[in-house]
């Protein structure tokens, strides 16, 4: 009897066990390419991040070591995003290309992220029109650390939501190598002070009683 029952039920059984097999394997698949496809966008987004933090904690300082004329603020400006112009290359191209690579996936994170990238360009683009303006282009430069300032934690967590979407792993590397973002590293420092200490004076020294 049951050798009569398999003899129907068995092609049935192995058609439905090849089709699971076959779902499961294609669902892995997707699933690699889809952390390849986070881990790829999340890189460009770690470099956006870190490139716009860079910028802010120079910024802040310079200005710890030395009062900023409101007029001179639009000059140190050009002069980080001239530098900053140079390993930027090619940033906007890998960022976008990254971006469609989970757009599949995931749409509304795709929207989230994109345009995050244009910060600069608009930048560059608005400064040519202050032209010699000391008043407009001392706006346009409180103007654009106030979007960088707002930026920042926009861009924070849309790191954590593809370091999350990778895995799990990644998300807790990610969150331990944030904790010191907002300071300063001491080779930053160390060549703050070595470009400053010939153009900023020394400040006055004061004289002891009694010397």
């Amino acid at each position: 009897m049951l050798a009569h029952a398999w003899q129907y039920f068995g092609p049935i059984f192995a058609v439905v066990v090849g089709w699971v097999l076959h779902e499961l394997s294609d669902t892995i698949r997707a699933r690699r390419e889809d952390r390849r496809a986070a881990g790829r966008t999340l890189a460009e987004l770690l470099d956006l991040r870190h490139l716009i933090r860079a910028r802010v904690l120079l910024i802040k300082e310079i200005r710890s070591r030395t009062i900023v004329p409101p007029e001179a603020e639009p000059i140190i400006g050009n002069f980080i995003s001239s530098l900053v112009g140079q390993v930027t290359q090619g940033m906007s191209d890998r960022y976008n290309k990254a971006v469609d690579s989970i757009s599949g996936r995931d749409p509304l994170l795709a929207f989230e992220l994109r345009s995050k990238d244009q910060l600069d360009p608009l930048m560059n683009t608005l400064r040519p029109l202050v032209g010699s303006d000391p008043a407009a282009g001392s706006k346009l430069s409180a103007l654009e650390n106030n979007l960088r300032e707002e930026l920042l934690p926009r861009l924070d967590a849309l790191v954590y939501k593809l370091a999350w979407s990778h895995d799990w792993k990644t998300w807790v590397r990610v969150r331990w190598r944030s904790k010191n973002l907002h300071e300063a590293s001491a080779e930053l420092r160390s060549s703050l002070d070595s470009i400053l200490k010939n153009v900023v004076p020394a400040p006055p020294q004061v004289e002891k009683p009694g010397s």
